[in-house]
């Protein structure tokens, strides 16, 4: 099975993996309350209880970007917020290993 997030920062891969698997496990449990007649929110309630633990990945990986953990981390909670907190992380990781990847070329 291929890893989407293989050539990230660890701790940011681990975010965006989190993320995705409490919202999928969210939806899905939604969608099972609701067929089998209970109150949908318990969906809710399961998507915020996870977005703390990405939240604390994304702030790993803030911290290994040279980013604001404590900004990171916050932003992480909210959902909307949370999907610009990782596109700009993973664009500063783009960048990172661009300038690596360039400045060892230099060397040579």
């Amino acid at each position: 099975m291929s890893n989407p997030f293989a050539s990230l920062e660890t701790n940011l891969g681990r975010a965006a993996s989190a993320y995705i698997l409490t919202a999928l496990f969210a939806a899905a449990l939604t969608q099972i309350l609701g067929a089998v007649g209970f109150n949908r929110d318990l969906g809710l309630l399961v998507l915020l209880a996870g977005f703390p633990m990405a939240a604390w990945f994304l702030s790993r990986a803030a911290i290994a970007l040279g980013r604001s953990p404590l900004i990171y981390g916050l932003a992480g909670l909210v959902p909307p917020i949370a999907v610009y907190a990782f596109i700009r992380l993973y664009s500063r990781d783009q960048d990172v290993r661009l300038a690596r990847k360039f400045a060892v070329g230099q060397d040579a």
